[in-house]
């Protein structure tokens, strides 16, 4: 828990400190996981309980398939933004 939440909480540092851009494009996304990921090494960190009752309310309310999913899909797009478009 402490060592994902420490690779968590640098991810999202140097993300958000290197690509802080709030614009009304694609970009965004990608600030968006920073400050997210930023969240997430914090919250694994300082609060593991928390962290651990979200999980299992994750996986009880089966939403994991969903979200995986989503997730697929908005890396697949940020892949053909990031290597194709341009």
């Amino acid at each position: 828990m402490y060592l994902s939440g420490f690779l968590a909480l640098i991810i999202g540092n140097l993300l958000v400190v290197s690509h802080n851009v709030w614009t009304a494009d694609w970009r965004v996304i990608i600030t968006i996981f920073g400050w997210l990921s930023l969240l997430k090494g914090v919250v694994r960190l300082f609060f593991p309980s928390i962290a651990i009752k979200n999980v299992d309310t994750l996986l009880r309310n089966k939403l994991l398939v969903p979200l995986l999913v989503v997730f697929g899909a908005l890396g697949l797009y940020l892949s053909y933004i990031g290597f194709m478009a341009y």
